[in-house]
């Protein structure tokens, strides 16, 4: 009977020693997951600025383009490019002098480009 219980014992210990290891392999590979995802946020984050940033230089090409045209954008005018979208915040009259100020967004970034015009 004494050997039976050594024995059931050593099993015991060898289930918790293995019950540990998959807890520390599991919180491992926990804090490699979560550090790779906020990585890729920050990346993510990147590029939808650089997508608002020429969002926000097509919307004064676009205006450049109508004012030679004789008739421009509104304050408040948007314009939808797929994901991106260009909002005109301040836009002088077709020929006039002023500030024209764009804003363009992709996703949760935003960037405002402000010309002088004269």
């Amino acid at each position: 009977m004494r050997r039976g219980r050594q024995s059931r014992s050593r099993r015991g210990m060898a289930i918790l020693v293995v019950v540990v290891m998959v807890a520390v392999i599991h919180l491992t590979v926990i804090g490699a997951v979560t550090r790779g995802k906020s990585s890729a946020d920050l990346a993510s984050l990147r590029i939808e600025t650089m997508r608002a940033l020429f969002a926000a230089d097509t919307g004064v090409m676009v205006w450049l383009r109508e004012d030679a045209a004789g008739r421009t954008p509104e304050s408040g005018d948007e314009l939808n490019m797929g994901s991106q979208r260009v909002l005109f915040v301040e836009s002088p009259e077709a020929g006039e002098t002023g500030t024209l100020t764009v804003e363009g967004q992709s996703g949760r970034a935003r960037r405002r480009v402000s010309v002088e015009l004269e």
